[in-house]
């Protein structure tokens, strides 16, 4: 069997119990979700089947769900890939940001970011991540991977974990880094954005393939991974 077809049969494959996947091939409806596309993002053909491309300019996606509601442990997981940029502005994208419904002071949210460096060439890029649960008190942590650069132009695997304390994030299933925060249950209601901020700044220029969520923090043979191929470790 091709390993082509290994790679979209594995994709396809239905979730564990309590797992929720969110194939991005088309920008109308994503995980049985409504969505509103800005801007002009288009559906293109990768070897892992359909993803979503964004120009850095004015795209994004706007699901009405909050993918991580009710958790109080997660793993996030994000398949993408960065494009060498041609869009200066899009230097510090928010490829997905996750918040909770409500006053934005008072409000959940977590987001998976990168920072691309564009004084060599090859593009590199570095991870940085956040998660707030906030409340009465705001408690929030953000991992920027200032030592840990990635080349662009690849497909790549993102990881987030929370355990009620530790928040830690991985590229291809190694752990870059962790830190700590007083943690909570994310809230029931609330929205994704992907592609750009909540507040239509910060536009990623790339492909989004697909996002995975789990309510408990997933080893790391336990990630997605594209078989066939060693793109993502382990």
């Amino acid at each position: 069997m091709p390993n082509r077809t290994i790679l979209c049969l594995w994709l396809l494959t239905l979730p564990a119990v309590g797992q929720t996947v969110w194939h991005l091939n088309n920008t109308t409806n994503i995980g049985g979700h409504s969505v509103t596309a800005l801007g002009n993002p288009q559906v293109i053909s990768t070897p892992y089947g359909n993803a979503v491309q964004f120009n850095g300019l004015k795209d994004g996606l706007v699901v009405s769900n909050n993918p991580v509601a009710g958790m109080s442990k997660l793993t996030v997981e994000l398949v993408f890939k960065h494009d060498p940029l041609t869009v200066p502005t899009a230097h510090e994208p928010r490829i997905v940001h996750i918040q909770s419904a409500g006053p934005s002071s008072a409000a959940h949210r977590l987001t998976l970011e990168t920072r691309v460096s564009t004084q060599i060439t090859p593009h590199t890029f570095h991870l940085d991540t956040f998660l707030r649960f906030a409340g009465a008190k705001s408690h929030n942590c953000t991992l920027f991977n200032d030592d840990s650069p990635h080349p662009v132009g690849e497909w790549t695997h993102l990881a987030v974990t929370f355990d009620g304390t530790n928040f830690c994030n991985y590229v291809n299933g190694r752990r870059e880094r962790c830190g700590t925060l007083t943690g909570a249950v994310f809230a029931d209601t609330g929205t994704t954005w992907i592609g750009q901020r909540n507040n239509n700044v910060n536009y990623f220029e790339g492909a989004v393939l697909a996002l995975r969520f789990t309510p408990r923090v997933l080893a790391t043979n336990e990630f997605m991974q594209l078989r066939g191929t060693n793109l993502f470790l382990p």
